[in-house]
C-alpha cells in the first residue's frame, strides 16, 4: 500500500503528521478531509474567525498530492 503524509499548515505553524499507508490516494484524501473538518470545529469551539491554513497530502517521495484549503471547506459546508 502507498504511504501518503498528512500536513497541518495552520496559523499555529506546519506540522507533519506521521506517514500512513492508505489503499490509494482516495483513501487518503478522506482521512485528510475528517482532520480538516476536527481542525475546523475546534477552532469553531475556540471562537476562532480565522481559518486560514491548509492541510496538504504528501505522497512518500514529499510531492504534494492534494491539497484541502480550510476557508474552502468552511465555505462548502456552511
Amino acid at each position: 500500500m502507498p504511504l501518503f503524509y498528512l500536513n497541518d499548515h495552520s496559523v499555529d505553524g506546519a506540522l507533519r503528521l506521521k506517514g500512513r499507508e492508505y489503499p490509494d490516494l482516495n483513501a487518503a484524501l478522506a482521512e485528510a478531509n475528517r482532520k480538516a473538518r476536527s481542525l475546523l470545529a475546534r477552532r469553531l469551539r475556540e471562537r476562532s474567525s480565522d481559518l486560514r491554513g491548509r492541510l496538504d497530502v504528501e505522497d512518500e517521495r514529499g510531492r504534494t498530492v492534494a491539497r484541502i484549503e480550510l476557508a474552502e471547506l468552511a465555505h462548502q459546508i456552511s
